[in-house]
């Protein structure tokens, strides 16, 4: 779908964090430890890249942004 898509457009690090975080529900925390850097920095990564994600897929389909934001970003 549309925001498959999205998340494969991104960089890879920034597309393994948000996948570590959104789809196997690792913490910043979690995540810091796995990659050996700062939390600080993971945390950053998930909010910027959730920005992102968020305004590509409200450009691509404003409707389709509605559902999935709700779905993907509200219930996490």
């Amino acid at each position: 779908g549309a925001l498959s898509e999205l998340l494969a457009s991104l960089p890879e690090e920034e597309r393994f964090i948000l996948t570590m975080h959104y789809i196997r529900s690792m913490s910043a925390k979690e995540i810091s430890e796995a990659l050996g850097v700062p939390e600080r920095a993971v945390q950053s990564v998930i909010t910027s890249g959730k920005s992102r994600l968020l305004s590509a897929l409200n450009q691509a389909d404003p409707e389709i942004f509605s559902i999935s934001f709700h779905h993907h970003f509200c219930e996490i």
